[in-house]
């Protein structure tokens, strides 16, 4: 069993921010010719697929470190933790933004 954040969200939230800052790359030129022509197939610009690919990619791999499999007895000890009341600790966790919030 596994218990997952909603990483799968995170595209939404990215999407809905105002650009307000740059990223400067120096590549090859056969590798912005690779990215130009995927790109131009998918009928987007350099600058958007880049953006899409990169955070798809970041998503995956804060979704790794976020998911956890345990088996049955250690899941039941995790879910009698989850029944606990909550404490001022928690509490101040859950205030603050997820990182791809901030």
């Amino acid at each position: 069993m596994y218990a997952q954040t909603g990483a799968d969200n995170m595209s939404a939230v990215i999407s809905k921010r105002i650009s307000d800052t740059h990223i400067n790359l120096r590549i090859s030129s056969a590798k912005k010719a690779l990215i130009n022509e995927a790109a131009e197939l998918l009928g987007q610009k350099r600058t958007e697929f880049i953006l899409d690919t990169a955070c798809e990619k970041a998503q995956s791999v804060l979704a790794d470190r976020t998911r956890i499999e345990v088996d049955a007895e250690k899941f039941a000890a995790f879910a009698r933790v989850l029944e606990r009341p909550v404490n001022t600790a928690v509490l101040r966790m859950l205030a603050k933004p997820a990182p791809w919030e901030r």
